[in-house]
């Protein structure tokens, strides 16, 4: 494409140069004729007539030759030849700009002016207050898809072609696909979260193929502020209260049919008896990841100190919930909540057993 460019560009200046030549040329017979006639009529006899109208004639053969004050020809030829290499001057410059295009990128950065085969970073907008979340990039002309290469899901780069290009940053509703099942006076959602955001949140092994199947593992602060408008991170005292609805074993009927892992003397898998369909998400603490297949870890919204918040976690291998706290930095799995007609309990960080 830049070999094309700059055949075409050569391409001009020799059209340039060569009209050059003969604008030149033009120029020095001008000036001879013009001398010529003025020798010529030193002894031609004045008429009445005006000199303009007069051509004199050598014989009956000759080509005619312009009179001394007939200028109108020459002003001709040199006015064509000069808007003829305008002409030229304004297409040379055209062909140096055309190597930058436009890109518009509709909700988020990176629109602009690019030179061919520039890179161009792509940052999807934050829409999670909205409840929209970002599933991908849209490209127009469409075969210019390829040229997008996709490094987060957040962002991406884009390599700038010979073209106008058009491209979209897509979103859904977060909760697209997720259900909810009633368990006491809430409504708690039946799949861990998978919900991305700019930071503070992570898939397990950094494979997007975990978030999909256990939903995205989140710090305290980002778990906080995930849930979409209406829906919200249940506290450590609605963890209880629900607990106490599921009843004995809670972690048994919480757990999912499948999934969890078998050591062959407890099987790990539940009877998801109130339908919440528990997942072994496992964690990531300190940027390591443990426990996917064995252990869930769900964030409540209640804080112990500064520092720390309660969570909740089900295991492979025992019947009960486990509660405890740990530094906000962990990243554990998040289940939203939702009134249901009913006023939510008030968060009680220490009472609840």
């Amino acid at each position: 494409m830049l070999l094309n460019i700059s055949s075409e560009y050569m391409g001009s200046v020799l059209q340039y140069r060569f009209l050059n030549g003969i604008l030149r040329l033009l120029s020095i017979l001008c000036v001879l004729s013009l001398f010529a006639c003025k020798e010529e009529t030193k002894n031609t006899v004045p008429t009445s007539e005006p000199l303009e109208t007069v051509l004199p004639v050598r014989d009956s053969t000759s080509l005619p030759m312009i009179v001394a004050h007939d200028t109108s020809v020459a002003k001709a030829i040199l006015k064509d030849s000069a808007s003829l290499l305008d002409t030229l001057k304004k297409s040379t410059i055209a062909l140096d700009s055309s190597a930058s295009f436009p890109l518009v990128v509709l909700r988020a950065s990176g629109s602009g002016h690019y030179s061919v085969g520039e890179s161009v970073s792509l940052i999807s907008e934050n829409h999670n207050d909205s409840g929209m979340c970002f599933i991908g990039w849209k490209v127009f002309p469409e075969k210019y898809k390829d040229y997008l290469k996709v490094f987060e899901m957040d962002s991406a780069h884009f390599v700038m072609p010979q073209d106008t290009v058009n491209i979209e940053a897509l979103y859904r509703s977060c909760y697209e696909g997720l259900e909810s099942v009633k368990i006491g006076n809430l409504l708690w959602m039946t799949r861990n979260l998978n919900v991305w955001t700019f930071k503070g949140s992570s898939c397990y092994d950094d494979e997007r193929k975990n978030c999909k199947t256990y939903g995205r593992l989140y710090d305290y602060e980002t778990a906080k502020t995930v849930c979409a408008s209406g829906w919200r991170l249940p506290t450590d005292q609605e963890w209880t209260q629900m607990m106490a609805f599921v009843g004995a074993e809670e972690s048994v009927r919480l757990k999912a049919k499948q999934g969890w892992a078998d050591d062959g003397n407890t099987p790990g898998n539940g009877s998801d008896a109130v339908g919440f369909q528990g997942l072994p998400a496992g964690i990531v603490y300190e940027g390591q990841y443990m426990y996917i297949g064995y252990h869930a870890y769900f964030w409540t919204a209640t804080e112990k100190d500064s520092s720390s918040a309660w969570y909740r976690s089900l295991s492979y291998d025992n019947v009960e919930s486990y509660r405890y706290y740990n530094f906000k930095s962990a990243g554990y799995s998040v289940r939203c909540v939702k009134e249901d007609g009913v006023k939510p309990a008030t968060a009680n960080s220490d009472s609840a057993q």
